[in-house]
């Protein structure tokens, strides 16, 4: 509180996300999966609720951490193909963030690949 500065550092800021996550029993509610207390214990409301469950699916994926049965739902928009062990040839391993962008890159080159090409025009 008294030197935002040293706040910002990463050592020093990770301790108070820790401990902030910690103080209002988090771990308990992601453990269940239990999205929308978190979001409005973190945020007072369910801003941000969309985005935090895209990229708990997103991120499952890329750790090859679903079950069979998760591989098969659709949740919030995003198909998984299914489960993968980590290191498998299809996705390089990579952490948190990284491999979230990986991932989203590849999903974008698949989505344009699907899209009919634009016929030529002809020369006159």
């Amino acid at each position: 509180v008294n030197d935002p500065q040293l706040a910002a550092t990463p050592e020093v800021g990770f301790r108070i996300a820790g401990l902030f996550w910690k103080r209002r029993g988090l771990n308990e509610l992601a453990d269940q999966e239990m999205f929308k207390q978190i979001t409005k214990r973190i945020n007072g409301g369910l801003n941000g609720l969309d985005d935090r469950l895209k990229y708990y699916a997103l991120a499952k994926k890329v750790l090859g951490a679903e079950s069979p049965k998760e591989s098969l739902r659709t949740t919030r928009g995003i198909r998984t193909s299914g489960s993968r062990a980590v290191g498998s040839t299809d996705i390089e391993f990579r952490r948190g963030f990284e491999a979230i962008e990986a991932e989203k890159a590849r999903v974008r080159k698949r989505k344009q690949a699907r899209k009919p090409a634009k016929p030529h025009k002809k020369k006159s």
